[in-house]
């Protein structure tokens, strides 16, 4: 048995199915499919047990997941470590983000972190942020980037915050949802929302609602901001985000902001393992996130206090 087929059982494993796993790896479903089958008939036993598209460890399959993830870990440490032996800050960079910083933080990150350190290198993965904090304290990322009710949930956890930026409510030039004031829910709730799913604080601020309002705040709901702004610009949807998720957008002028009579902010929160918090370039990856941060923050600010364009 060799690692690739270790980490293709973990994957699965962790994933609950063979369709996510495959996402995860990189690879087709079939293929993954067949390698483990073939693995299984080499074996003479079941190491999963399927049922639709679910998929859950047997016995067998426990052991291996289990052995599997402590032999991986090791592999990790091993090359990361004579990574750095071999070419001192040399190594490798492994940067999990949310929807929202993948779509306006990320990048000014990794590039202030390849001036810096020109010969590291960075990889970048967007998920969902309660997973991202989970596979990192299982060693698969350096650092993630989350909003704050899932950082709060660490406490073993070094965390950084790294932006607080007020929500916005955001619209195609000339859309009715322009006012000449800040948004109430009443003025929102005229239009479909097209946004993330909302937390407890802005569910709070909208208040109970019923027929055709609950029906516009449920609007559009995923956590893929293509997808919001792609509802925005096509179908008249308010989009609700804090300003860097669409910051292009705003500067381009296809997307107008408009602040909310609310006062929640978006918070972001930088995660690492105290661990790698001793190392240098995690303590220089804070330091870059925090200046971007302020950076998008006072951009965010700016356009909360700014009165919408109304044509």
């Amino acid at each position: 048995m060799d690692l690739r087929q270790l980490e293709q059982i973990v994957a699965i494993a962790r994933h609950g199915g063979f369709s996510g796993a495959a996402r995860r790896l990189g690879i087709a479903q079939p293929t993954l499919s067949k390698n483990i089958a073939r693995l299984e008939a080499r074996l003479g036993v079941a190491l999963f047990t399927r049922d639709g598209g679910a998929a859950r460890p047997t016995a067998y399959g426990h052991f291996l997941v289990t052995r599997g993830e402590a032999v991986l870990r090791g592999v990790e440490d091993l090359d990361r470590d004579f990574d750095k032996l071999l070419n001192g800050e040399r190594g490798r960079l492994r940067l999990g983000a949310g929807p929202a910083p993948r779509r306006g933080l990320l990048a000014p990150i990794v590039a202030g972190m390849a001036e810096r350190f020109p010969e590291l290198s960075i990889r970048t993965a967007q998920d969902n942020p309660q997973r991202l904090a989970r596979d990192m304290v299982e060693g698969l990322y350096d650092a993630v980037f989350v909003y704050y009710e899932v950082a709060a949930a660490f406490e073993d956890l070094v965390r950084i915050p790294v932006i607080q930026s007020p929500y916005l409510a955001l619209a195609r030039p000339g859309h009715p949802i322009l006012r000449d004031r800040p948004l109430t829910p009443d003025d929102l709730l005229q239009h479909r929302i097209a946004a993330a799913p909302p937390g407890a604080a802005f569910l709070d601020w909208i208040g109970p609602v019923q027929g055709v309002r609950a029906e516009n705040l449920q609007g559009f709901r995923s956590d893929s901001y293509d997808l919001i702004l792609d509802r925005a610009l096509q179908d008249d949807f308010v989009a609700i985000a804090t300003a860097f998720v669409f910051e292009d957008e705003i500067a381009r002028g296809v997307l107008v902001p408009a602040p909310l009579a609310w006062g929640g902010v978006y918070e972001c929160w930088m995660l690492v393992t105290r661990e790698r918090w001793r190392q240098a370039e995690i303590k220089a990856l804070a330091e870059i996130a925090k200046e971007a941060g302020r950076r998008l923050q006072a951009v965010g600010e700016a356009y909360h206090s700014r009165r919408p364009a109304l044509a």
